[in-house]
């Protein structure tokens, strides 16, 4: 499986500076720059962590056949809405056909799962038989994603930028961020 983000999508971030540098103590201006992309790097590690997307985002997979034949989880949650399903009649296609939505359904959230109905779809080559296009997150601002997962994207900019992730021991996360970020972990089975 192969996993990409539309680059507009990635940009946002569910925190805004100013919360982060009062969270921080920082007053100054100097560190602005540096505080955004520390922001981006806390955002990105809680997603990775948790397997969520924290603001919608745009993710396309690309699916051999051997992870799409009957069915297959969406790496991230919480899912919002699948945009397109393209099948691949040979490797010379290169533009696929839609899967009709009277073909699958999508089941949960938590991970969400698509499920073939009906015979479902067809799947003719080996590798790069699919691609799946959908979006995740918890809605389009910081102000829709849970105040937990916020807090341990702060714990995680304040740890990055007091101790610019240089830490003895094992390199883990925080323990407040591991506390935070912990209960909204994403199990696949």
């Amino acid at each position: 499986m192969n996993v990409s983000f539309a680059q507009a999508d990635s940009r946002r971030n569910p925190l805004i500076l100013p919360e982060v540098k009062e969270h921080i103590g920082v007053q100054h201006t100097e560190d602005d720059a540096y505080i955004l992309s520390i922001i981006r790097a806390a955002t990105r590690q809680a997603e990775s962590y948790t397997g969520r997307k924290l603001i919608n985002e745009t993710i396309t997979l690309d699916l051999d056949a051997h992870e799409a034949s009957t069915g297959f989880y969406l790496p991230y949650s919480p899912y919002s809405s699948l945009t397109s399903f393209v099948t691949y009649a040979s490797d010379s296609d290169v533009t696929g056909t839609a899967v009709p939505a009277a073909g699958y359904r999508v089941d949960g959230d938590n991970p969400a799962r698509v499920v073939a109905v009906d015979g479902g779809w067809s799947l003719y080559r080996a590798y790069k038989a699919a691609t799946v296009v959908y979006v995740a997150g918890y809605g389009s601002s910081g102000e829709d994603v849970p105040d937990d997962l916020l807090h341990g994207v702060k714990a995680l900019c304040a740890d990055l930028y007091m101790n610019h992730g240089n830490k003895p021991g094992d390199g883990s996360m925080p323990l407040v961020a591991k506390a935070l970020l912990e209960p909204y972990i994403i199990h696949v089975w």
